[in-house]
């Protein structure tokens, strides 16, 4: 028994070394995965700290790529922007091109014809234009000699007021002549007795008392001292008032003949200036309504009026407009851009009836939107084979259709500088950038 229990002690024993072995082999493969672990913890520890590095310097890259990413963004935006422009502008040249190959299309088919034509209206415009020119010279002459006419007229009228005026002083003196010669007249003849020297004969008769007429030449030599003073200058006076009433009344009907004839000669005036005046004004009138509905779309009127009871020449010019879809109205009545367009319609018209070399428009389209600048600057684009523009605008379409841009910088106080801009030339340089 005691055997037995020293073999399984031995057993024990054999046991445990074997575990001893084992749990000694455990610690050190625990000890070397220990060393492992550490090793690998400094290593996690200096990654660690190389990805924070790494982390704060990314973050610093996110921030960079975030404002280059905005500053991309924005630079996008205007690209696109930009873009937009020049496909809106594409668009638009595409249009006009579309329109001008119609319009060439057209004109190939009647080009025989409307060459003619052409030459014809261009023709009868530089008549149009030099009869206008001379009508206007015309008119300015006519209008300049019915001022000295007027002026003259009413110088001749103070002459005749003043002639009429010493006329009647003059009636009025010889009536008074009259007057005192008839007293005179009638109190000789009562102090003689009714003596007329034609019955007084020149030989004394048989019967002739000498003394008896000496007696009675005393008696009348008395007589005439009791008359007292007679002018003897009277009827020399009568004379010469009557013959200076007499020319007075000759100047009278000259002047007023010379008042009738110009008279006539202002109403003759007025007569061409009206004339002149209604064929011209009949030449805008129908210009004004085709720009206007070519402005306003097919549908739109619009016509100048004059008041019928007035003369021409002084009469108000009333301008009735029909928008496209609204009723006729005054020019007071329609909106900002509406009468921006009627006045630029009616400008153009001027012009064809009298065109000018250049032309300058402040901020004509300040109240248009953008439908209606294009409308206005396709038909500017027609009138510039003879007239050029200057316009002031702030408008990005009308400077997006202009062919050169002027723009005014202060960069310095008080002291201004002009930049020019060819358009064309910086979109060829925008479009190979």
């Amino acid at each position: 028994a005691l055997e037995d229990e020293l073999d399984e002690g031995r057993t024990a024993l054999e046991r445990l070394r074997a575990d001893a072995e084992t749990t000694e082999e455990r610690r050190q493969a625990l000890s070397e995965e220990r060393e492992a672990a550490e090793e690998a913890l400094e290593e996690a520890e200096a990654d660690a700290r190389a990805a924070q590095e790494r982390f704060g310097e990314a973050r610093v890259a996110a921030v960079e790529a975030r404002s280059r990413c905005e500053s991309l963004q924005q630079s996008r935006r205007q690209a696109a922007e930009r873009l937009e422009e020049i496909e809106e502008r594409q668009e638009e040249r595409t249009e006009e091109r579309a329109d001008l190959e119609d319009t060439i299309e057209e004109a190939e088919a009647q080009q025989a014809t409307l060459q003619d034509d052409i030459e014809d209206a261009r023709a009868d415009r530089v008549r149009r234009s030099d009869a206008l020119e001379d009508a206007r010279e015309t008119f300015e002459e006519v209008k300049s000699a019915a001022s000295e006419a007027e002026n003259e007229l009413r110088e001749l009228r103070q002459k005749r007021e003043d002639v009429m005026r010493r006329e009647s002083e003059q009636s009025v003196r010889l009536a008074e002549v009259k007057t005192r010669l008839g007293d005179l007249i009638e109190s000789t003849a009562e102090d003689f007795d009714g003596l007329h020297l034609p019955d007084v004969a020149d030989e004394p008769a048989d019967d002739f008392d000498e003394d008896a007429t000496r007696e009675e030449v005393k008696t009348l030599r008395k007589k005439l001292r009791k008359l007292g003073d007679v002018n003897p200058l009277a009827l020399k006076e009568y004379d010469e008032e009557k013959e200076r009433l007499d020319f007075l009344r000759e100047q009278q009907t000259d002047l007023e003949e010379a008042e009738d004839t110009l008279l006539d000669t202002v109403t003759e005036i007025n007569d061409e200036a009206a004339a002149r005046f209604e064929d011209t004004f009949s030449e805008i009138q129908r210009s004004f309504a085709d720009l206007f509905e070519r402005l306003f779309g097919r549908g739109a009127a619009a016509r100048l009026q004059l008041d019928e009871d007035a003369d021409p020449l002084e009469s108000d010019i009333e301008i009735i407009a029909r928008p496209k879809g609204k009723r006729p109205s005054i020019l007071s009545q329609l909106s900002g851009g509406e009468k921006a367009l009627t006045a630029i319609a009616l400008l153009f018209a001027i012009y064809l009836v009298k065109p000018s070399p250049f032309c300058i428009l402040d901020e004509v389209d300040a109240p248009l939107d953008d439908a209606n600048t294009g409308r206005f600057m396709r038909l500017l684009r027609d009138f510039t084979d003879e007239t050029q523009f200057i316009l002031v605008t702030h408008n990005k379409r009308t400077m997006r259709r202009a062919d050169r841009l002027y723009g005014v910088t202060m960069q310095e106080q008080g002291v201004s500088t002009l930049v020019g801009v060819e358009l064309d030339e910086a979109t060829q340089l925008a479009e190979a950038a």
